[in-house]
């Protein structure tokens, strides 16, 4: 599942940061179920349904918007996987993609990638493939924005270590120091808020 739908590459069109426009959709929503609410509460009903009914039309919007894109626990709030990963970073900031070629989950990062890429085009941004499998690496060139640099570790090991074997893992390095790392799980946008705020 992508980080990003249609909606929130509108907001993130406007020059929104990327937590608000993963949530000013649901606001929308709840503010759609409110005027909804309210048109409900207004027709000539038995108490009783009209309760219901209204209750049901100011639940509905934002019920089937959150089924249809669910928040995960990266975009709520942001924890890093613990530890102290010993690995060669850039000397500058960066945000590093762990990576394994043939990974679903990795591959399906690739849009989240590009579309982070396209909306901060000067941020640094690469993928660092812990296998030295050729086929994998022209997997990911042939579908990463130009902009994202791919490279293959070596010694892969200890980038498998920094990911603690969750695939795909991101790093958060600055002046050759590994700052934050998360797990394919606890990366969102409130993680990438966090690291384009910090200059």
């Amino acid at each position: 599942m992508s980080l990003f739908n249609a909606l929130d590459h509108f907001f993130l069109g406007l020059g929104c940061s990327f937590s608000w426009a993963k949530w000013l959709p649901y606001l929308w929503t709840l503010g759609i179920g409110w005027v909804l609410f309210w048109i409900v509460a207004e027709l000539q009903l038995k108490n009783c349904l009209k309760i219901g009914l209204a209750s049901l039309a100011f639940a509905l919007p934002f019920s089937l918007y959150f089924l249809a894109y669910p928040l995960y626990r990266g975009d709520v709030y942001t924890e890093a996987l613990k530890g102290n990963p010993s690995i060669r970073v850039p000397a500058k900031k960066c945000l590093t993609m762990i990576a394994l070629p043939g990974c679903p989950y990795c591959e399906a990062a690739i849009k989240d990638l590009n579309t982070i890429a396209h909306y901060r085009p000067h941020a640094p941004i690469q993928v660092m493939l812990v296998s030295n499998d050729d086929a994998g690496a022209r997997y990911f060139r042939k579908h990463l924005d130009k902009r994202i640099q791919l490279r293959q570790a070596n010694p892969y090991y200890e980038w498998i270590i920094a990911a603690q074997g969750s695939f795909p893992s991101y790093v958060w390095s600055d002046h050759k120091k590994v700052k934050k790392v998360w797990s394919n799980r606890q990366f969102g946008v409130r993680a990438l808020d966090a690291y384009f705020s910090e200059n």
